[in-house]
């Protein structure tokens, strides 16, 4: 079942979907967005988020040209 959610890090708002009862809480991607505030690489391909699927304790970040990108958030 998935519970919709929204990431607010910055300027930017994030949709974010929870797809099980297992997956990390939406505090725990919060810290990591905050952990790689400083990181350059992230913030710039932080414009270009479409949307951030958890499952588990993954989190799928899903970019508007298709590709995906995989990190582990606990």
């Amino acid at each position: 079942m998935m519970k919709p959610s929204v990431l607010k890090f910055k300027q930017h708002t994030i949709p974010v979907s929870f797809f099980n009862q297992e997956a990390a809480p939406l505090s725990s991607l919060e810290k990591l967005f905050e952990s790689m505030e400083y990181h350059l690489d992230f913030r710039r391909k932080l414009k270009k988020i479409a949307s951030i699927e958890m499952v588990g304790e993954v989190a799928v970040f899903k970019y508007f040209d298709g590709t995906k990108l995989y990190m582990e958030v606990c």
